[in-house]
């Protein structure tokens, strides 16, 4: 008897299948490092999603972490601690230079090196802006149709004072033609496409809590009043978390260093501020406190809609958050 070889090679094909989305379940991601040309071919919604992009928001501009900040009011309607802390530093210096990112997430082929198979690939604000206006141009359409979509054409050049500062200029090729030629290459591609609604997800109570420490880390560098969550002032600024600033959408050269905190996740050191620590007043809280509260007791009340903006507990706290209306 001969081992069925035929069952062996489907065996391993399984096997590198099943890798493959166990590798993507723990966040082993392949993210695309842009060059000086750059072609791509953005895939299409990935199942269950009918956008093929996540837009996130950052904080650049406070950094005690050495790394920056996703900001939860523009990028989940969430409350966001550091968007108060800016609102508190502009009362004090109105000049002051701080500003949120907007950074849009795709799942894209690089057709330069076609075997590393689907990458994320994050597009700038001005990018991603260009691409939606060609997208809503009847010469253009739905660029990431399967079938008949385009290949994104971006060149990246260095600009302004001792060539520090990067302008991507975006074009559109490739016109009318399918992902990849072979139907089985195509399906694999998609089937290995990212479900980036998944990987930028809504906060979880450990990190509405580290926004807050890097909110009032950054104020106490700046010799400013802490931010007390159960208590915030009535002039602070962006409490309401629809609340959208012009500043928001300002799209701004980066530097070589920018950008690859976009794909790194770490901000530049001449970008690095001070990790003082602030003083917490933690027998104010504890005053505030009533028995028998949820462990996420007044995390993110909002007297407005009597829960909290985020409650893993799902519980009605109006009654036991009282004292902070």
């Amino acid at each position: 008897m001969k081992t069925n070889m035929a069952f062996i090679k489907q065996m391993s094909k399984q096997i590198k299948e099943r890798k493959a989305e166990l590798d993507q379940r723990r966040n082993k991601l392949t993210w695309y490092n842009w060059k000086e040309k750059n072609l791509l071919r953005i895939l299409p919604p990935w199942e269950g999603s009918e956008i093929f992009f996540r837009r996130v928001f950052y904080h650049f501009s406070l950094n005690p972490a050495g790394k920056n900040h996703v900001c939860f009011r523009n990028s989940w309607s969430k409350m966001c601690y550091i968007c108060i802390a800016y609102g508190r530093v502009w009362e004090v210096n109105p000049k002051m230079n701080m500003r949120w990112r907007n950074v849009a997430y795709v799942n894209a082929i690089d057709r330069y090196d076609e075997d590393k198979g689907n990458q994320i690939v994050p597009l700038s604000i001005g990018t991603f802006n260009w691409l939606i206006s060609m997208m809503c141009d009847d010469d253009f359409g739905d660029i990431t149709d399967p079938k008949k979509g385009s290949d994104l054409k971006i060149l990246k050049e260095s600009t302004g004072p001792e060539a520090k500062d990067l302008v991507y200029k975006p074009s559109l090729i490739n016109q009318g033609t399918p992902i990849h030629k072979d139907p089985k290459i195509a399906e694999k591609w998609i089937k290995s496409m990212y479900k980036l609604d998944t990987i930028f997800k809504p906060p979880n109570k450990e990190k509405v809590q580290a926004n807050l420490k890097a909110a009032n880390d950054f104020l106490a560098d700046m010799n400013l009043e802490r931010i007390d969550p159960y208590h915030l002032r009535s002039t602070d600024k962006y409490t309401d978390i629809n609340q959208i600033t012009d500043q928001e959408e300002v799209d701004v050269p980066d530097t070589e260093e920018e950008q690859l905190s976009y794909e790194q996740g770490k901000v530049p050191e001449n970008q690095k501020k001070s990790t003082a620590k602030p003083k917490v007043d933690t027998k104010k809280q504890e005053d505030a406190l009533h028995d028998g509260q949820p462990e996420c007791y007044g995390m993110e009340f909002d007297p407005g809609s009597e829960k909290c903006q985020i409650c893993p507990c799902e519980t009605d706290c109006s009654d036991l958050c009282g004292a902070l209306n």
